[in-house]
């Protein structure tokens, strides 16, 4: 369940316009105060899973900036990492066109297994129990133990590695010409400066 504002004209100011607001008030808007909460509407969906569910946890980071990811321990000893967007209860039957620029899916009961979102692969965790998560030094990564008779360990990215270079993706050529044209340009630049001194010393 998520709680969200039924008040869609409702005007929503800033940390710092609703503390002056709140001080000295501002004519023609009302001060804000506990006793006049906004209306609220709490929206839920029911939704199916094919699969015997054993286990749950839900991924969390340092600063909880990246997604998240749901963790589910099926009857098959093994864990699906489902994304949150998928239990969303705002996912409409009718999606309009404000739906699709808050990228809402569908609405549709049957929540997806898809094969590799399962984060222990073909690995299985005998006697699963439980899964327990933890955040890494990296925002984008999500630490992941799954126990039972068996333990297994991995990270998740829900969010993809968005604060790291990939070895193929970073230049080390390029950063070499970079550094190689900076030190020739300041050894030019040096000369030029010292030949523009010298022919100034000399008139």
């Amino acid at each position: 369940l998520e709680v969200f504002d039924d008040d869609a004209t409702r005007h929503t100011p800033s940390t710092l316009e609703a503390a002056v607001t709140s001080i000295f008030g501002r004519e023609g808007t009302p001060k804000l105060t506990s006793l006049a909460l906004p209306s609220v509407r709490v929206l839920g969906q029911s939704y199916f899973f094919a699969m015997g569910v054993k286990a749950m946890a839900v991924t969390h980071t340092h600063k909880g900036i990246t997604s998240k990811n749901v963790l589910l321990g099926t009857h098959t000893n093994q864990v699906l990492a489902l994304e949150k967007r998928f239990l969303d209860p705002r996912r409409p039957t009718n999606p309009t066109q404000t739906d699709r620029e808050e990228m809402l899916l569908p609405y549709h009961p049957l929540l997806p297994i898809i094969p590799h979102h399962i984060i222990t692969t073909n690995h299985q965790v005998a006697g699963l129990r439980g899964i327990v998560t933890a955040p890494s030094r990296l925002e984008s990564t999500s630490l992941v133990v799954a126990y039972g008779l068996d333990l297994f360990y991995t990270r998740v990215m829900p969010s993809r590695m968005y604060d790291t270079l990939d070895d193929h993706e970073f230049s080390y050529a390029l950063l070499l010409v970079t550094m190689l044209t900076l030190g020739a340009g300041t050894l030019a630049a040096g000369v030029a400066v010292k030949r523009k001194d010298l022919q100034a010393k000399w008139k």
